[in-house]
């Protein structure tokens, strides 16, 4: 019986990975690799129909057919909206160079 070679990889927020090689038959998808790897078991607070999954960084459904050497990626949730986050690196790099000028213009 043919069988395509997929792993599934998350990133645990400790810095620990999940790594899990799966021998799956053809035609499996995303949700069979998921449900195969023992990832959900892991994490039982998971709700699969909530998950963000992805192919090599592109975001996938559940639905997906797989195809050999596929890596499916799960995708935590994001703390800071990246927008935010950027706003307020440039805030903090602008309030930076303007403490910077002040010191150097009082220092004289």
């Amino acid at each position: 019986k043919p069988s395509i070679s997929v792993r599934v990889v998350y990133a645990e927020p400790d810095g620990s990975w999940f790594n899990q090689l799966l021998s799956l038959s053809l035609n499996s998808t995303v949700e069979d690799a998921l449900q195969q790897s023992g990832i959900l078991q892991m994490h039982p607070e998971w709700s699969l129909a909530q998950m963000v999954v992805g192919i090599y960084g592109h975001r996938r459904p559940l639905e997906t057919i797989l195809h050999d050497q596929d890596r499916v990626e799960i995708y935590r949730p994001l703390k800071i909206d990246p927008r935010v986050n950027r706003k307020n690196r440039v805030n903090s790099v602008r309030d930076a160079r303007k403490w910077r000028q002040f010191n150097h213009t009082s220092q004289k």
